[in-house]
């Protein structure tokens, strides 16, 4: 009848479906290796920050500068919806909304009076708190 195998062995690895599988197994090895070799590179140390000067005698600063005072503070008492919309957490309609609160009701006296606009919370003021002033006219400042 048919002729009898005598190597199941060297039959079974000449099989495409083996040959497919072992490159599949190969490549994925690979992926690996290379994901494990991109995670060695993030935990690389990161070069040691330059010392912070002040301006007045060049002498280092015993604390380094808050964020808010290497970026421009935007005012929400007057802001425009583009610059409102720089605020984390706030998008075009939540500044609409600022605006459409401060022309109705008055400018803001202090930063929690913008939680009496619909839809900014504890944790969104917190968010942008350091980054915001009430202008000239209320004395709040973001050192408060």
């Amino acid at each position: 009848m048919g002729q009898a195998r005598s190597n199941t062995r060297d039959d079974w690895a000449r099989r495409p479906s083996a040959m497919f599988a072992a490159g599949v197994l190969g490549l994925a090895s690979l992926s690996m290796m290379g994901v494990a070799l991109s995670r060695e590179l993030v935990r690389a140390p990161a070069p040691a920050p330059q010392a912070i000067t002040s301006s007045e005698n060049d002498e280092p600063a015993s604390q380094p500068p808050q964020r808010a005072s290497a970026i421009r503070l935007i005012d929400v008492n007057a802001g425009t919806l583009s610059e409102l919309d720089l605020l984390p957490g706030i998008g075009p309609a939540l500044g609409q909304r600022i605006i459409d609160y401060r022309s109705e009701h008055g400018p803001f006296s202090t930063p929690e009076d913008l939680t009496k606009v619909s839809g900014i919370g504890p944790r969104t003021l917190e968010k942008m708190r350091p980054l915001i002033t009430l202008g000239e006219a209320s004395g709040y400042t973001t050192d408060n």
